[in-house]
């Protein structure tokens, strides 16, 4: 059996445990990028630390590596310029990986497509001169709970709750730390209360959905799900895909809305539509490119490789 030989993007515990699965039946070849990890590397035939996507593409085309998997956050945008260089990619294109990379286009994409319902009331602030309207916010949405954002990743580690901090004083200067000197946008959101669960899927640009086992991942620091935040502490699933919180309904009903056509309404600009369009004619997919200029909207699934 001729092995495919696959290009891992990244060196943290999520790549070591693709790299692991990417080991079993031994009917693959890694070829590990960017990264020392002992682990990765005692699986990898191959260890690059190239990082220039011109000079890796090259290198990855004489190792006759075909697909690239990045693993973490910071891979995206690499995994992304390799994938425009004609390699396969597992994992967001580089018209959708911003819905990983930044929380305040995420939140402004949602509200786009119709599912701003599914959303917390959220205040996105951009630039010093946001800084008081922002500060009214946080007074008035202080006493019921309030929840702040670095709209860039920061390793699991940024999100920040009411009981995070002391006093609404703590609240405003770790604002000011990401506005300021952080110089980033930042997401305020009224906080929510209930048990959070992640419920992922492979999708392709045909909209075909093949959803992944809901996992509810251990972010807090200490027991009882209490204490600071972290980049995880580990996760649980059920034996049988299922977990005790998210069975039945809720899982159901948050496969019915990752699955679900027409979430872009048919008012929507057709101008915002181009990057989309120019995407589908890349991939030669017809159905797309008529679906848009028919109605000046989607007919497939929003998050199907755009």
């Amino acid at each position: 059996m001729v092995k495919e030989t696959i290009g891992l993007l990244g060196g943290g515990q999520r790549e070591a445990a693709i790299a692991e699965g990417l080991s079993v039946g031994k009917n693959t070849n890694i070829i590990s990028i960017g990264t020392n990890n002992p682990q990765i590397c005692s699986l990898a035939i191959k260890n690059v630390e190239e990082t220039d996507p011109d000079k890796l593409a090259k290198l990855l085309h004489e190792l006759q590596v075909k697909t690239v998997v990045p693993g973490s956050e910071g891979y995206l945008k690499l995994g992304g310029e390799l994938e425009k260089r004609g390699f396969r990619t597992v994992g967001p294109s580089i018209e959708t990986n911003f819905i990983e990379l930044n929380k305040a286009r995420t939140i402004k994409f949602l509200k786009k497509i119709g599912m701003g319902s599914y959303l917390p009331e959220s205040r996105i602030c951009k630039g010093p001169k946001s800084v008081g309207r922002a500060f009214k916010i946080l007074e008035n949405w202080y006493p019921d709970g309030i929840v702040i954002k670095p709209s860039k990743p920061s390793g699991g580690k940024g999100v920040k709750l009411r009981e995070h901090f002391a006093n609404i004083s703590e609240a405003k200067e770790y604002f000011r730390y990401l506005l300021v000197w952080k110089k980033q946008a930042v997401v305020i959101q009224k906080e929510i209360s209930g048990i959070e669960f992640a419920l992922q899927a492979f999708v392709d640009i045909f909209g075909h959905t093949a959803f992944m086992p809901p996992v509810f991942d251990c972010k807090r620091r200490y027991a009882g799900d209490r204490g600071p935040n972290t980049g995880s502490t580990g996760s649980v699933t059920g034996k049988k895909r299922e977990i005790a919180f998210c069975a039945g309904i809720s899982r159901r009903k948050s496969q019915r809305i990752n699955e679900a056509d027409n979430f872009i309404p048919q008012n929507l600009q057709r101008r915002s539509l181009r990057p989309v369009y120019a995407y589908a004619r890349r991939h030669q997919n017809n159905r797309i490119q008529r679906s848009i200029w028919r109605s000046g909207s989607l007919q497939c699934h929003p998050f199907a490789g755009y």
